[in-house]
């Protein structure tokens, strides 16, 4: 049955791409997007011992309906116009793959998103998951979505706009942010001394990133959506290992940012529902509940 499926999913994805050739390109011109959801989710036990921690259910704020996560942020990628998609998934978790190609033969999500995937072997951290999408993005700049959350408004489509704003021989990455207290920082990546960029209404330029800091330099935490300069590939290889033996992209971020490569960051707009741990993803399924079903229907 799966291989039937992903028979069909093969012809639309050949089919879609007539359509993806004719995007209007140029130099830094962001077409593919990167979604990790390689993590183990030992977290949401006894659920990811049977699937995916990003299959999940959550309520779709626009919809009402009853998602998954990872079809909700696959939606965010395509909605922003990045058609051509790579999925970093982890061995063992092939349903998401299954879960996704079942989706776009119902037409559940659109026919024409370009679905690739990728295993990363072991989980060795975040930075180490983007690696893997090196082939897959060659030398263009791209975006990369997290598993763990889906939001009211598109924060993609928000970076995209101002990414258009700010083109540059420079550029390192532009990342959406949100404000946090001083005790919530510690749990978040945190932008260095952010500042307003002249004539820019939302965009602000970082010294750098700093991973959960006991005294924060800002109150900017990072949400889980990148554009980033392919040039981040180099740095990566670069980075060491950090205390949990992980690759860190923050670590990789900094090595950039000491290279005069400038990293950027915009606030979100809209809300922003995190699904990441089953408190917050509880707390999202109440948050978006109260809202839509206080509707009358």
């Amino acid at each position: 049955m799966i291989n039937r499926q992903t028979s069909k999913a093969n012809e639309m994805n050949r089919a879609s791409a007539l359509e993806e050739n004719k995007i209007a390109t140029h130099k830094f011109a962001v077409k593919k997007a990167v979604i990790p959801a390689a993590g183990l989710g030992t977290r949401f036990l006894p659920w990811t011992g049977i699937n995916a921690k990003e299959l999940i259910p959550v309520i779709d704020p626009k919809t009402k309906k009853i998602r998954t996560v990872i079809e909700l942020v696959v939606e965010e990628a395509h909605e922003a116009g990045l058609n051509s998609i790579l999925l970093i998934t982890a061995l063992g978790k092939s349903s998401i793959q299954e879960h996704l190609t079942k989706q776009q033969i119902e037409k559940n999500i659109p026919v024409n998103a370009r679905l690739h995937y990728i295993d990363q072997k072991e989980p060795k951290g975040l930075g180490d998951a983007i690696l893997h999408a090196r082939d897959f993005v060659a030398n263009e700049n791209f975006a990369v979505l997290l598993g763990d959350d889906f939001h009211s408004k598109n924060p993609v489509s928000q970076l995209m706009r101002a990414y258009e704003k700010i083109k540059a021989e420079d550029f390192g990455a532009i990342l959406t942010v949100m404000k946090v207290s001083d005790e919530q920082a510690k749990r978040y990546g945190i932008m260095i001394n952010p500042v307003p960029v002249k004539d820019s209404i939302n965009i602000m330029l970082a010294q750098g990133v700093v991973e959960k800091p006991q005294t924060p330099p800002s109150n900017l935490a990072i949400t889980g959506r990148y554009i980033l300069s392919s040039k981040i590939f180099d740095y990566l290889k670069k980075t060491k290992p950090g205390a949990r033996a992980e690759l860190e992209l923050t670590d990789a971020l900094n090595l950039m940012a000491k290279d005069r490569c400038k990293i950027y960051c915009i606030e979100l707009e809209g809300i922003r529902y995190d699904a990441g741990t089953p408190k917050a993803w509880f707390q999202a399924i109440q948050d978006v509940g109260n809202e839509v079903f206080s509707e009358k229907e």
